[in-house]
């Protein structure tokens, strides 16, 4: 339930940044964090840098901020919490992450909505 609902968000086109939150712009795994905040009340989002800000060598032109889960502090990734949250693995993670930053997000929801139909 949790990955189709994350396939519906993906699908709305409502992505494209390469990191998890850029202002109100999203990734793949940046709309997977906003999920899990909404849907557990847990994990938040701590402004890391203001506009026009430098992110390894990538500029981004709206506030930059971190993904904050209990101990957990990142820019990238999600958290262990909400990758068990949403039944995935650190491998199937990392799929993820390559397929979308090789060609488009379309390749990633294929690979996800190919998980859901391993568990049917």
């Amino acid at each position: 339930m949790i990955k189709q609902q994350w396939i519906d968000n993906l699908e709305t086109g409502k992505y494209g940044v390469t990191i998890l939150r850029d202002g109100d712009n999203f990734c793949v795994f940046g709309i997977l964090c906003e999920m899990y905040i909404r849907a557990t009340e847990k994990g938040s989002w701590k402004l890391y840098g203001h506009p026009v800000y430098v992110v390894e060598r990538e500029r981004y032109s709206h506030e930059v901020y971190l993904f904050v889960d209990e101990d957990f502090v990142n820019i990238s990734y999600p958290s262990d919490n909400v990758l068990n949250w949403a039944g995935l693995s650190e491998e199937q993670m990392m799929t993820i992450v390559r397929l979308s930053d090789e060609a488009s997000v379309k390749k990633a929801i294929a690979y996800i909505k190919g998980l859901i139909n391993e568990h049917r």
